[in-house]
């Protein structure tokens, strides 16, 4: 009878103990997950050019490292709260620490879509710039009319049957004092997913831009099969400049392959037309390290025999992400 009772009391204070360290481990579990998400990574570079226009040179550089914390938590049933902040430094400087944002905002998102504020990648530029697949070299950048990608305000929408609305006001303040006037900046843009093929159009316009400049661009990416994709864009600001961009990438294994070609043509007496071919190799060392070699080549046309010329970049980098 004794050894009964004792033991159905060490069960008891075996359940007990059990119950206990079940309840610690939840609370561990929630207070983890409850934890903002910290990351960031270290890119360097070593960039070797040479230019018709301003002779050649080489230089040890940063390639836009950055150090990162995101968060997000249900604030209610069907509604999340989320933020981000990422702060860029030099990993070639000398004490230069972290010298400015990257991106920083906080929102909300529902089934009514997502609404967030402050520094982020602009919605034109997100839609219309997949050709924009190199670390390091590349083609012209989005034609954004002057929309900042800071002190904006973005909402996007549910996926529609893969169709997706995006906007952004960029709130550039007015002030009377000026000429012309500061004012508020818009974009606008449409993506549309079906399969493998994605299409993009967005437009941007910056009513306090002197000569009115509007920007409109259209973009495609084709995935072919899981290891290649081809991606176009065209861009044009009236009486400003055109752009054409058309890009691919190979993946086979750790390896990765991209080639592009880029053409701009700019609209006054004596602008200039450019070609750019860009090429890229890049071998992922681990999940969180790759290293890369580039190579760009560039032809200026100019009527000023001054502003035309040849360039060649080739650059061999690495980065570290966590």
């Amino acid at each position: 009878m004794k050894k009964t009772l004792i033991a159905s009391a060490v069960a008891a204070a075996a359940l007990s103990t059990s119950a206990f360290a079940m309840d610690q481990a939840t609370e561990i579990a929630q207070r983890l997950d409850s934890m903002p998400t910290f990351y960031g990574n270290i890119q360097v570079a070593i960039d070797y050019t040479d230019s018709e226009l301003s002779g050649s040179n080489y230089a040890f550089v940063d390639n836009g490292s950055t150090l990162g914390v995101k968060h997000k938590h249900e604030v209610a049933p069907g509604l999340t709260a989320f933020m981000k902040a990422e702060f860029e430094f030099d990993a070639d400087g000398d004490k230069t620490g972290l010298d400015q944002f990257d991106e920083a905002y906080i929102g909300v998102e529902g089934d009514f879509g997502k609404v967030w504020a402050g520094s982020d990648d602009g919605v034109y530029e997100t839609a219309i710039d997949v050709t924009d697949i190199f670390e390091y070299v590349g083609g012209n950048g989005e034609l954004d009319s002057g929309v900042s990608e800071h002190n904006s305000v973005f909402y996007q929408t549910p996926s529609f049957s893969g169709l997706t609305l995006s906007a952004q006001i960029s709130v550039n303040g007015q002030s009377g004092s000026t000429s012309p006037k500061t004012r508020d900046a818009l974009a606008l843009a449409a993506t549309y997913s079906m399969d493998a093929l994605t299409v993009g159009l967005a437009y941007a316009d910056n009513e306090g831009d002197a000569k009115g400049k509007h920007s409109i661009g259209l973009s495609t990416t084709y995935k072919i099969d899981d290891s290649l994709s081809v991606q176009a864009k065209y861009e044009t600001q009236k009486d400003t400049v055109d752009v054409f961009g058309l890009s691919g990438i190979y993946t086979m294994g750790q390896n990765k392959f991209a080639a592009a070609y880029y053409y701009s043509e700019e609209d006054a007496k004596s602008g200039t037309d450019t070609d750019t071919i860009a090429l890229q190799a890049l071998h992922n060392v681990s999940d969180n390290m790759y290293v890369y070699t580039e190579f760009q080549w560039s032809d200026a046309a100019n009527q000023l025999a001054s502003k035309s010329g040849e360039a060649k970049t080739l650059v061999m980098g690495a980065t570290y992400n966590f």
